[in-house]
């Protein structure tokens, strides 16, 4: 997908409050680096974006992100309206693992990498509104690796870990206010979301 469209399609629309990608049906009209779609729609349309989805479920032969199955949950970061969305679960991994900084430290056990697992998702994983995740794909565990064989039951225990915490108010970065220029606005974590996986 040549570059000047990959920026139309993210800059051009105003106000885009949701947004599905089609992936193609086989390798032919694979759509590459899809990870900077979601990176532009989230950076152009951070204000107004509620909704990112998927018309199907993919492999690597129809949609592919650089470096990642198809984007990382990092790319969401400045999309702070956004409530629904759905990810590959094995992109979860990689920021997961660089974000529990610890996990890399030969001595950390395995319940101190799970619990610095929790607190990333909790306080950082996905965008502070966030209500419903579908999750689809298979679990690679090549990145958190003192969580092997177990990273569903870690992903399960980071969710509830959120549903029962107490509502608390964050400070985010809102390019909606004052033109863009970063202005701190406070909003609600909402705790009540729902996580499907398909």
């Amino acid at each position: 997908m040549p570059y000047a469209f990959q920026y139309a399609l993210t800059a051009t629309p105003r106000s885009l409050e949701t947004f599905t990608l089609r992936a193609g049906f086989h390798q032919h009209s694979r759509i590459d680096d899809a990870d900077l779609i979601v990176l532009g729609l989230s950076n152009d349309q951070a204000g107004s974006l509620h909704t990112w989805m998927f018309n199907g479920l993919y492999t690597g032969q129809t949609i592919q992100g650089h470096g990642c199955s198809i984007y990382r949950n990092e790319e969401l970061e400045r999309a702070i309206n956004l409530k629904t969305v759905a990810i590959n679960i094995s992109d979860l991994e990689p920021d997961c693992h660089d974000c529990a900084s610890d996990e890399n430290d030969e001595h950390t056990t395995e319940e101190e990498s799970r619990a610095y697992f929790i607190k990333y998702f909790r306080k950082a994983a996905f965008p502070p509104l966030i209500e419903r995740i579908v999750f689809w794909g298979l679990v690679n565990e090549s990145h958190v690796t003192k969580c092997k064989g177990k990273f569903l039951e870690w992903l399960e225990d980071a969710l509830i870990d959120v549903v029962q915490s107490p509502p608390s108010i964050e400070e985010v970065d809102d390019p909606s206010m004052d033109g863009g220029s970063g202005r701190k606005s406070s909003r609600g974590i909402r705790r009540a979301f729902r996580c499907y996986r398909v």
